[in-house]
């Protein structure tokens, strides 16, 4: 007999959402990566991303293949199988 219960979801481990890093532009110095300094009339490093010209971020992601409910169901292994799943 088939079993008809949800699984969890292998790709967002059952959480409904994933994370992916990026870079960001730095809001402080526009991607310049020196800010101006007024009170010593010259450049300096931005102080925010440390001269780089982005920051490190995150955004969350509802997961695809759950649709965020963090369940599969045996259907949804016939139509997508788990091997196409991303880890």
């Amino acid at each position: 007999m088939i079993n008809l219960d949800p699984i969890t979801c292998k790709v967002c481990k059952g959480e409904g959402w994933y994370i992916r890093e990026h870079d960001i532009e730095c809001v402080y110095c526009g991607g310049e990566g020196v800010v101006f300094s007024n009170k010593l009339q010259r450049n300096l490093d931005c102080h925010y991303c440390h001269g780089r010209g982005y920051v490190h971020g995150f955004n969350h992601y509802k997961c695809i293949f759950c649709k965020g409910s963090g369940k599969r169901y045996w259907l949804d292994n016939i139509i997508r199988p788990i091997s196409e799943e991303r880890n």
